[in-house]
């Protein structure tokens, strides 16, 4: 679970449970898995595996979208680019649209990022254990690190 959403998943949270899980916020990703590379910079030499774009219309809410060219980042070898955009307000050609999902991303406030060590001293404690997104970057990788990594940690030992 995000860690925003564990207050209202556990029946009888822990004053230290309310504390640190109480800092944690999460933001609202619109995502587009695609192939048009008009998205991209225009220079091939300018063309990253993150690509950020700061649009005329960025708010305070949106400022930049970025867009993952997975054929670079996964050394894909296809005919044409995958790519993962997030939270860009210009147009993405609709024919080469393949889907479009709604993500939720933490938020690293630095109070967040402090309730870390805490939350994890919280591990067993009440029978409960914690692992997600957010003891990394907030990507699904890390989340399943944070989950080896609690099952290396506490259960190694296990019959």
């Amino acid at each position: 679970a995000h860690a925003d959403q564990i207050l209202s998943i556990l029946m009888d949270p822990s004053a230290d449970e309310k504390r640190l899980f109480g800092t944690w916020a999460y933001q609202e990703n619109r995502t587009v898995l695609h192939h048009d590379t008009s998205v991209l910079p225009s220079r091939e030499m300018a063309r990253a595996s993150w690509n950020f774009t700061r649009e005329r219309d960025a708010s305070l809410r949106n400022p930049v979208s970025i867009t993952y060219d997975m054929k670079r980042l996964q050394g894909l070898e296809t005919a044409h680019h995958w790519l993962v955009t997030l939270n860009r307000n210009a147009r993405i050609d609709p024919s080469k649209v393949v889907k479009e999902m709604v993500y939720h991303h933490p938020s690293f406030t630095l109070d967040a990022i402090a309730s870390r060590p805490g939350i994890k001293a919280l591990n067993g404690v009440r029978r409960t254990w914690f692992t997600g997104s957010y003891f990394g970057f907030g990507f699904h990788e890390d989340a399943v690190k944070a989950s080896a990594d609690l099952v290396r940690d506490h259960f190694r030992n296990l019959p």
